[in-house]
């Protein structure tokens, strides 16, 4: 009865976030067909793999979720058909820590934001012409907060403060 309950859930918030303009959401991602990922942008392919497999409250879960089988599968096609200029999308060790939800000097962008998402609204991306970008991840009940700078697509520097 609740997985009804839930999946119904899950097709009412698509369809709102349909009509309302959050077409990227993760849970309209999450729903869509093996054929309709192959055109969604990696990074709001990769912010969807976080958001699924995020900490509980996300997705009606009340437990960290294994990731979306459909977007791991499009997301393994990308690393295969090397989509990165005929090179795999992710290195093993990014892989590694996309799986761990963990961030490293060095990763890509993308890697990073499969790994961490995208931060919400509580904390924000600052795009700087002349230096890297940050990546701020904030708790929105002020208990935590992360930076991850990026610069040329690669991770450059992160701190977390608690």
């Amino acid at each position: 009865m609740s997985i009804k309950r839930n999946g119904m859930k899950a097709i009412i918030i698509s369809v709102v976030c349909l009509l309302t303009g959050c077409a990227n959401s993760p849970i309209v991602i999450s729903h869509m067909s093996p054929e309709e990922l192959r055109s969604v942008d990696i990074k709001v392919l990769c912010h969807a793999h976080a958001a699924y497999t995020k900490n509980p409250g996300y997705f009606f879960q009340t437990k960290p979720r294994p990731p979306n089988k459909k977007i791991m599968a499009e997301l393994l096609r990308r690393d295969t058909e090397g989509q990165n200029g005929g090179m795999p999308l992710f290195t093993d060790r990014e892989w590694r820590l996309i799986g761990t939800r963990k961030v490293s000097v060095g990763m890509s962008e993308a890697a990073l934001i499969c790994s961490w998402g995208l931060p919400d609204s509580c904390g924000g991306i600052s795009h700087s012409s002349y230096g890297p970008t940050q990546y701020a991840y904030q708790s929105c009940e002020g208990y935590s907060s992360r930076f991850v700078y990026v610069e040329d697509g690669t991770v450059t520097d992160f701190s977390v403060f608690r």
